[in-house]
């Protein structure tokens, strides 16, 4: 099963959502073709998360802040109502322009952690105009504190629509890069 969260936040840009959305548009037909027996579920967060269908999804928009300890809280309580790890390999995609507010930063870390441990692997899709190669955000370095502690996580940048199958690539290649 895999999680596609999508942080709508205020300082999420029309372009960073396209290309957020756009990528997850593209990851949910690469996977759907792949594998027969596939449950995605889409989350969208500002400072609340909401699990969203996928029609629903593809047009959501928002404001406001940031807390992704919002988003790690819904997809726990859903890990924990429906897609128990036992019997479940359960994934996150995760987009955003990385921004995340100071007050949520502790909680976040945390909570990345704990659900890590119920994860087969956490991808995170930095988007912004002056994306570059690595990651730069406070998510963004997180992700890459983690990889580089061996945890399977992996994180890359998009700063354009052309950038997503490199994005693409990076996570689901058949050489997938550890960050």
């Amino acid at each position: 099963m895999v999680f596609l969260v999508l942080d709508v936040s205020a300082s999420m840009s029309e372009q960073c959502r396209k290309i957020s959305k756009s990528f997850f548009f593209w990851a949910v037909q690469g996977l759907r073709r792949q594998y027969r027996e596939l449950e995605i579920v889409f989350v969208a967060h500002t400072t609340q998360a909401w699990e969203f269908a996928e029609e629903e999804f593809f047009q959501v928009t928002g404001s406001g802040g940031t807390f992704m300890s919002a988003a790690l809280g819904k997809m726990r309580e859903i890990i924990d109502a429906r897609y128990s790890p036992a019997e479940y390999n359960v994934y996150l995609f995760y987009a955003s322009d990385g921004d995340n507010s100071p007050s949520d930063m502790d909680a976040t870390h945390a909570s990345l952690d704990a659900m890590l441990g119920d994860l087969q692997y956490a991808g995170f899709l930095e988007v912004g105009a002056d994306a570059g190669p690595p990651p730069s955000s406070y998510i963004g370095r997180l992700f890459l504190r983690l990889a580089a502690d061996g945890r399977a996580v992996g994180a890359i940048r998009a700063g354009k629509t052309d950038d997503i199958w490199a994005a693409i690539r990076h996570f689901f290649g058949r050489e997938q890069a550890a960050a």
